[in-house]
C-alpha cells in the first residue's frame, strides 16, 4: 500500500475511462491505498478516513458516505504520515517518530476478494452474515460496476433504496438486449454519452431506446439531432415534445422543432406501433419472447440455481405491488398515459 503525504491539498480519485476527477475530501495529511484490494485511507481533518470502495463515486455518489469507514485521529496530531495500509492494518507515523496502528474491520476487504474473484456467492453470504449498511453499499457498488444486477438488486433492496432497486429490476426485467443492458448500467453511473454510444453500436443500432434516452433526460435538441440524422423517429422525438409542452403549459421556442412540427405528420398509435416492433425485434436477437408479463416486456426465466432465492423473492414481492406509471422507469405503462392526449394532425 503506497502511502503519500497531501498537507493541506485535496484528495482526488481519477478515473481514466471517464477522464474526470472527483473529490473525496479536503485538508488531507496523509493517504494510502490498501495493499490487496482497493481500498483507501487518509488522515483528514483530524480524523482517520477509511473508503471501503472509493470508486463507486461514479457509480453511485449517494452510497459513498456508506461506504466510508471514520474514526477521531485527534491523537496523531499534524503532520502525521501513513506508513503503511496492509489487509485491515494501519500503521500511522507521529510527527514525534511514534509509531500507531489501527485495526479496521476485516469484512471490506475480504468482501472485495470474494467480488473480484467473481465468487458472488459468498460475498452475499457474508453481507448477510455481516448486516452492515457499509458491506451492502460496497456490494451495490461493486455489482454494478461488475453488471451483476442480481446481486446490485439484493444489495440495493437491503439498503431500501426504492429508487436504485426499480432501476436495476426495470434493466433485468424490460430491457432483453446485452447491450440495452449495458447501455442502461452506463446511465445509472451517470455517463449518458457512453450509454448514447452503447445503444448505437448494436447491431442493428437500438435507436429508439438511444432517443429515448435523451428524451428522459431531456436533452431534446440531441433527440431530434439522432432522429434526423438517421432518418426515423422524428415523430416520435415531435410527439413526447409536444406531451412535455402540453403538460407544463409552455409553448415551442426552439424554430427547428417549430418547423418540423409544421411538415411531420404524427399520431400516438403509429408512434406506439414502431416503438413496439422495435422492441419486438430487440427481444427476438435476444432470444426471449416479446410478451407482457408481471415482469414487464418478457419473461426471463429463472435461475435454478441462482444463491438461496433471496434475490427472485424479493423480485416477487414487489411485482406485487401497484406498478407506477412513471414514464422514465416504464415506456409501457407512460404511453397509457399519452394516450389521454389528443391526437395530433
Amino acid at each position: 500500500g503506497g502511502a503519500s503525504n497531501g498537507g493541506s491539498s485535496a484528495l482526488k480519485r481519477s478515473q481514466t475511462s471517464a477522464s474526470s476527477s472527483y473529490k473525496l475530501a479536503a485538508q488531507v495529511d496523509t493517504a494510502a491505498w490498501n495493499d490487496k484490494s482497493d481500498m483507501l485511507c487518509a488522515v483528514t481533518d483530524g480524523r482517520l478516513t477509511v473508503w471501503a470502495y472509493p470508486q463507486i463515486a461514479w457509480t453511485d455518489r449517494d452510497l459513498l458516505p456508506q461506504t466510508s469507514i471514520v474514526k477521531d485521529a485527534t491523537d496523531l496530531g499534524k503532520l502525521a504520515k501513513i506508513v503503511s495500509f496492509r489487509g485491515s492494518n494501519v500503521v500511522v507515523r507521529r510527527a514525534d517518530g511514534a509509531l500507531v496502528a489501527t485495526n479496521l474491520s476485516p469484512y471490506p476487504g475480504m468482501l472485495f476478494d470474494f467480488a473480484s474473484n467473481a465468487r458472488w456467492f459468498e460475498a452475499l453470504k457474508l453481507c448477510r452474515f455481516v448486516e452492515d449498511k457499509a458491506c451492502w453499499a460496497t456490494l451495490a457498488g461493486v455489482g454494478v460496476n461488475a453488471g451483476n444486477l442480481d446481486v446490485a438488486e439484493e444489495a440495493f433492496a437491503e439498503l431500501k433504496e426504492a429508487d436504485k432497486l426499480e432501476y436495476v429490476m426495470y434493466i433485468k426485467h424490460k430491457v432483453p438486449s446485452r447491450e440495452g443492458k449495458n447501455a442502461e448500467i452506463a446511465l445509472m453511473k451517470r455517463r449518458p454519452d457512453e450509454a448514447e454510444q452503447i445503444f448505437l453500436s448494436a447491431t442493428p443500432p437500438l435507436l429508439y431506446r438511444a432517443i429515448k434516452m435523451n428524451i428522459r433526460l431531456f436533452r431534446w435538441e440531441r433527440a431530434l439531432e439522432l432522429a434526423v440524422k438517421h432518418r426515423s423517429h422524428v415523430d416520435t422525438v415531435l410527439a413526447y415534445r409536444s406531451q412535455y409542452l402540453d403538460k407544463f403549459s409552455k409553448e415551442e421556442t426552439d424554430d427547428r422543432f417549430k418547423q418540423l412540427a409544421s411538415t411531420v405528420d404524427w399520431n400516438w398509435d403509429q408512434v406506439k406501433a414502431k416503438k413496439n416492433l422495435e422492441k419486438q425485434e430487440e427481444a427476438q436477437r435476444a432470444g426471449v419472447p416479446y410478451k407482457r408479463g408481471p415482469c414487464g416486456i418478457f419473461d426471463p426465466p429463472l435461475d435454478k440455481n441462482d444463491h438461496d432465492g433471496n434475490v427472485l423473492t424479493t423480485t416477487k414481492q414487489l411485482n406485487n405491488k401497484p406498478q407506477r406509471h412513471d414514464d422514465a422507469l416504464d415506456d409501457d405503462d407512460a404511453d397509457d398515459d399519452f394516450k389521454d392526449s389528443s391526437q395530433h394532425k
